[in-house]
Parts: structure tokens; C-alpha cells; sequence
């Protein structure tokens, strides 16, 4: 079984990223004694230590930049899998469908990193399950919620995910939802001003979490047009009247 925990980030501009980590359960109890000892008590949001804000307010650079180092060598040295999908806000609302669970695009991206996840799974055997946590509080936690559990109630979705089951779970009490929280703001940072915007190059820290695995780590942008296609292509997954909410 696979542990995949679920963070998104937001970017002022309206880009919008979900991403999942997972881990092997005894890879998962590693990590997690790694990052108590690491972060000491502190609960990691990117935003906080990027800033020096929150629990890690009066950090020298020096100290945040060490921190941020020693996690990502923690996860590269922990992880099976990671996905991570984003899009522009403004492109999904243009083109969502007009029913529930569709509201904003975290369902959608939680989905599809799902599917990414399955796809990582089958590749590293058939009977690889995965278990799927996100990070409780999300404005639209209700609509990803419908979503899922409309996914999982069918069972050829079920495999494509290679579903087992999902839950919602604060940050504080699951430190791994920290490692996605990092992979995440990394990913959406990178989309908004390196891909996007091209005002600078890919952060240090993301370039070490991809090198060397490219064959377990998946990371897709999608275009106005490829959430048009997904809408209007892809009947098993997202279609207009497909989902049962």
C-alpha cells in the first residue's frame, strides 16, 4: 500500500496547484521521525518559511534556507511516488462544467493527481493500493469531497487511481501533509514564474526533488485547452454528466 498525502497552493495571479507525496507505511514512519526532529515542533506551511512568518518568525536566512535543504533531502530519501497538477483559476472557470463538485478546479486537480498516482502504481506492480489524505480545510473541501466519493463508487475509476480510500486530516496531526505543502508551493512557484511568466529559473530546492526521478514523479500544467479536453474528451473521468453528485 501507498500513502499519498495531498496539499494545493494558490499563487497571487490565480495559479493553482495540487500535489501528492506518497510513501511505502515504513517509509512514511521515517520520515515522519526525521521531520519532528528537523522542524522541532514547528508545523510547515512554505508560505511561513519563505517569509519568515508563523512558526518560523525571527529565522535567519541562513536557518530557513537549511531547513528547507535537509526536508527536501528527507523526502528524495523517502518517497515512492509524487504528482503534481495545476492550472489557471481564470481558464478552469471558463470552461467547468456548471454542476456541483465543479465549482473551482481543486477537485478536478485532486483527480487527476489521483490518476497520475495510479499510473505510478501500476508501474511499480499491480498490487500496489493507494491510500489518499488531503489537507482538511479547503474553502471547497466539500465539493472535492462529492467528487471523490462519486469516483470511488465506480470500479473501473476505482483501478485507475488505484484507489483504496481517501480522508481529510488536519496538518498538525499528519507531519507528511508537510512534505506535499512543500512539494506543492515548489511546483505552483515554478508554474506561475518560470513556466508562465518567466521571471526566473527553477528554484534550487524543486530541481532537487525532481533530479534523478523522472520514472516517479509526474508534474503536468494545464492549458485552457487541455481542461477543455478533459471536460469534453474524457467521459471516464470528468464528463459533464457523468458524475453521480
Amino acid at each position: 500500500m501507498i500513502e499519498a498525502y495531498m496539499d494545493e497552493s494558490e499563487r497571487p495571479g490565480g495559479k493553482f496547484c495540487v500535489a501528492g507525496v506518497g510513501f511505502a507505511p515504513a517509509q512514511a514512519r521515517k520520515l515522519a521521525k526525521e521531520w519532528r526532529r528537523l522542524f522541532e515542533g514547528r508545523v510547515l506551511h512554505m508560505r511561513d518559511l519563505a517569509h519568515g512568518r508563523g512558526d518560523f518568525e525571527g529565522l535567519s536566512p541562513a536557518e530557513t534556507d537549511r531547513l528547507l535543504v535537509e526536508a527536501v533531502a528527507i523526502i528524495r530519501k523517502r518517497f515512492s511516488f509524487a504528482a503534481a497538477m495545476s492550472c489557471n483559476i481564470a481558464d478552469f472557470n471558463l470552461i467547468a462544467p456548471r454542476q456541483p463538485g465543479f465549482r473551482h478546479c481543486y477537485g478536478l486537480l485532486c483527480l487527476m493527481v489521483m490518476r497520475s498516482f495510479g499510473d505510478l502504481a501500476r508501474k511499480n506492480g499491480p498490487s500496489e493500493r493507494v491510500s489518499y489524505i488531503f489537507e482538511s480545510g479547503h474553502a471547497f473541501e466539500s465539493d472535492a469531497n462529492r467528487l471523490l466519493e462519486s469516483f470511488a463508487r465506480h470500479p473501473a475509476r476505482r483501478v485507475l487511481a488505484q484507489y483504496r480510500n481517501h480522508a481529510f486530516v488536519n496538518k498538525r496531526d499528519a507531519v507528511w501533509l508537510q512534505a506535499a505543502d512543500l512539494f506543492a508551493w515548489e511546483v505552483a512557484k515554478f508554474k506561475d514564474e518560470t513556466f508562465d511568466r518567466s521571471v526566473r529559473p527553477m528554484r534550487r530546492s524543486l530541481r532537487e526533488l525532481l533530479r534523478g526521478n523522472q520514472d516517479r514523479i509526474i508534474v503536468r500544467d494545464y492549458s485552457a485547452h487541455a481542461l477543455r479536453h478533459l471536460r469534453d474528451v474524457e467521459p471516464d473521468l470528468v464528463n459533464r454528466g457523468d458524475l453521480d453528485v
